[in-house]
């Protein structure tokens, strides 16, 4: 049977449809990767949000919580809490089993993991340059990992030298100013560790703690570090990391101006015990310390870090991604960007959470004193660096572990970095 023009054109226009449907239905795919439909306008939706947090004792959470909801009414934030003892293991269980929630809190040094594993969405499609530049640099190097992002953040934090006013005064020190380099340091612990009749020491200049994030800082200043900038080799080998080590553990037991890891168990099993008993002058830390001073009626206040061969201090972020497989996608893109945008930053220092990773959140109700030199923690994020970012966690606990004799100054430098070294290169090839 012959076919007629006018039927082939009719065969033609139902074809085209044909196309363009299924061009839709893939784009819808692409856009839906876990074949959900966008929510109907006006339909609420309850979005599983996870953290390690109870919302029922967490201010902050309830305001973001009150807050969000407010400006996006079709929303519910379902804050589930996940104790921190098992919690990645946790979340990334509910991943993989296809029950993910729609948002999670991570810290920074779970990030790669768990894009190397495919747990979390990529956010590139969402993020736009005007965001990026807001950022502070050292944010967005947190928040990139091989040239894309998969988090936004909760809040930053960075290290800066506390001292206790109270004892600088009774030495008749000047207190610690912009541009102190190592050997000021050094000059102050001395002047301010205290002697008995006996030669016994009662009080000390410095006080730190033997696990990695407590004493990065000194490596970073002195160009140093734990692992190469490509993640494949461990540094502590290095001629300035050995360096900024031996500086560390000198102050224990060559000049005496910190206290043992035996002496500071008198004070309490708190890393900063020793300092809130009066006893140490200075120790290094975040802003998240000031809850604690402040409340024990401390006269303290804060200071940049004592410059090495550079200024430097290292810089921690918690982050807010979206696991691979949420039901919701387009929604929890919304609670992301008003967590990791303008309005959520702004609560973040409101709150009393954190420092804001925007240049253009308005910190004046953080600088409200006590103390008086906040602002430092905000100058700092300009010379700040990541906390190393690994896939294998066990790096960390081998160089806490491997260095614990150098720490007790029972085992050279050298010898203990070379060890460590060994075991952490082969973690970083798995």
């Amino acid at each position: 049977m012959k076919t007629s023009k006018k039927q082939i054109g009719i065969l033609s226009i139902l074809v085209c449809i044909l196309l363009v449907t299924v061009s839709f239905a893939g784009c819808a795919k692409k856009a839906y990767p876990q074949g959900q439909a966008p929510t109907k306008t006006g339909e609420k939706v309850k979005l599983d949000v996870v953290s390690w947090w109870d919302i029922n004792k967490e201010k902050p959470l309830q305001e973001i919580k009150e807050a969000f909801e407010k400006a996006h009414p079709n929303i519910e934030l379902n804050f589930i809490q996940v104790p921190s003892k098992g919690y990645y293991d946790k979340l990334l269980t509910m991943i993989a089993g296809g029950q993910p929630p729609d948002i999670a809190m991570l810290a920074m040094d779970q990030y790669p993991a768990y894009v190397e594993k495919g747990a979390l969405t990529c956010l590139d499609r969402w993020i736009t340059d005007d965001y990026k530049k807001d950022l502070w640099p050292v944010a967005l190097k947190i928040l990139t990992y091989k040239g894309s992002i998969y988090g936004v953040p909760r809040d930053l934090t960075c290290n800066v030298m506390y001292y206790n006013k109270k004892l600088f005064d009774e030495a008749k020190v000047p207190y610690p100013k912009e541009g102190w380099t190592w050997n000021d340091f050094l000059d102050i612990c001395q002047k301010l560790t205290k002697r008995d009749g006996s030669g016994k020491v009662i009080q000390w200049g410095y006080h730190y703690a033997g696990y990695p994030d407590a004493y990065y800082d000194w490596l970073l200043q002195n160009n140093g570090g734990f692992v190469s900038e490509d993640g494949k080799r461990c540094i502590l080998t290095n001629p300035e990391s050995i360096e900024a080590l031996q500086f560390l553990v000198d102050l224990r037991y060559k000049y005496k101006v910190a206290p043992t890891p035996e002496e500071a168990k008198q004070f309490g099993e708190s890393s900063i015990a020793p300092f809130e008993s009066g006893k140490v002058a200075m120790f290094t830390g975040g802003a998240s310390r000031m809850f604690s001073l402040t409340k024990a009626g401390l006269d303290y206040d804060v200071a940049p870090l004592p410059k090495g061969k550079r200024q430097a201090t290292r810089v921690f972020a918690i982050l807010w991604v979206m696991p691979k497989g949420c039901k919701h996608p387009e929604e929890a893109w919304k609670v992301l960007s008003f967590l990791g945008g303008k309005e959520g930053q702004q609560l973040v220092v409101n709150t009393g959470m954190g420092n804001s990773a925007l240049k253009s959140t308005d910190n004046s109700k953080f600088l409200t004193p006590p103390p008086a030199n906040k602002k430092v923690f905000i100058d700092s994020f300009n010379y700040g660096e990541p906390f190393p970012m690994v896939k294998n966690r066990e790096v960390w606990k081998e160089i806490e572990q491997g260095l614990d004799l150098m720490w007790l100054g029972k085992q050279p430098v050298k010898e203990a970095a070379e060890a460590v070294a060994k075991k952490v290169d082969m973690l970083l090839k798995e």
